[in-house]
């Protein structure tokens, strides 16, 4: 026995949206919050069963604030599934889409959709408000999409009234080329020396507004709104806010940051410093909701910093016990003769494996990134693996 109703259009081959709420449980769930492979929030019903053990969900877009609606009674399920392209799959245990259907809501059965009066079952006081509290959040564009916004004071500004056009053209400009290295790192891995970056229209920020009351320039993502889970570039620009605000505070604190990105995006990072400082220029960065000031002396800091190249060293092994491993942070903390040495875990790291020698003697294998300025010397060091600790 198959499904009664066949859908009018070819399936497609999509995975299953990924639960990250059960609403409704009765033998198995029966109602879900979930995130498809596009970053958006769906909220899925099962509607049918087969013989051979295959539940077919449908699937709305549940944007936050319809969420919202939802869980405050303000609004009934059907509404959901009333409107736009809904999404059939159906699921076999373990969580696996068999197939997969983009239809309007006119397209589907009746008996298929949640009934006019239905309403969202009730659910815990706890979950009412860790749902309340994760959408609320969600609502705030910024948390989803890559958002900054630029301000400036001193030589190439005149009070409140501007700034100068060519000034701001080319600090734009420099911000611009990292935030599209950094995000064709994310995306590729490392970048080539020279030449085209890659995925470079997909990390461009458009300029939408001039915040009032200084002198300042926001620029946005163009992203889907509905999206309820960060962009890549939204974290790019997170990452690069935290780069720049590194290279102004410390030796160590810019060699950890800056051991994350290529080569490519350290001479962009001090073109951007250097045409600050060069036109008397002070900066403040909001990214992400996180605010970064660069006053004068962070400026110079900055400058200095970035303006020789960290040398690279891509596995220096050293014998040590490994007294502190945090695998969900990613962090490490190896005690040799004289020391402790701490860093983080590099991505491509065998976490199981690592977690075999915890409070044991090894041969730990870092990649050591060191950044001089005026005879200071500070090191960052990424765990690559362990071994035992001889002949490993």
């Amino acid at each position: 026995m198959t499904f009664a109703w066949s859908p009018p259009a070819r399936s497609r081959a999509l995975p299953a949206p990924v639960v990250r709420h059960v609403l409704y449980y009765f033998d198995g769930p029966k109602m879900v919050l979930a995130l498809d492979e596009r970053g958006r929030q769906l909220l899925g019903v099962a509607a049918d069963e087969d013989a051979h053990g295959a539940t077919r969900w449908v699937f709305a877009p549940a944007a936050p604030e319809r969420v919202l609606q939802l869980v405050e009674k303000r609004t009934g399920l059907r509404a959901l599934f009333d409107s736009g392209m809904l999404e059939l799959h159906d699921i076999r245990d373990p969580w696996d889409s068999v197939s997969a259907w983009s239809l309007l809501s006119d397209d589907l059965p009746e008996d298929l959709l949640p009934e006019r009066d239905a309403e969202l079952p009730e659910i815990t006081d706890s979950a009412r408000s860790q749902l309340l509290a994760e959408q609320n959040r969600l609502m705030d564009q910024r948390s989803r999409f890559g958002r900054a916004r630029l301000f400036f004071s001193g030589g190439p500004v005149r009070g409140r009234r501007g700034v100068s056009a060519q000034f701001a053209a080319d600090v734009l400009s420099s911000y611009q080329a990292l935030v599209s290295l950094a995000y064709g790192q994310r995306r590729k891995g490392a970048l080539s020396s020279t030449g085209p970056i890659p995925d470079r229209g997909e990390s461009t920020l458009m300029l939408t507004d001039m915040p009032r009351g200084s002198v300042g320039f926001e620029l946005l993502e163009d992203a889907e709104q509905e999206r309820v889970v960060p962009t890549d570039l939204a974290e790019t620009v997170m990452r690069v806010g935290q780069l720049l605000d590194a290279a102004a505070t410390s030796d160590p604190a810019y060699a950890e940051m800056v051991s994350e990105f290529d080569a490519r995006i350290v001479g962009s990072l001090h073109a951007f410093f250097d045409k600050l400082r060069k036109s008397d220029a002070a900066f403040k960065l909001e990214a992400q909701g996180q605010e970064f000031s660069f006053e004068p002396d962070r400026l110079a800091d900055a400058v200095e910093r970035t303006a020789s190249e960290p040398q690279e060293e891509p596995d220096r092994p050293v014998v040590g016990t490994l007294i502190g491993f945090l695998p969900t942070d990613r962090r490490f903390e190896l005690a040799v003769s004289d020391r402790v040495i701490k860093g983080k875990l590099a991505r491509d790291a065998d976490v199981e494996h690592v977690a075999s020698f915890f409070q044991k003697q090894c041969t730990a294998h870092l990649a050591v990134l060191t950044v001089r300025r005026a005879g200071h010397v500070a090191e960052a060091y990424t765990l690559k693996g362990v071994g035992p600790a001889h002949g490993g």
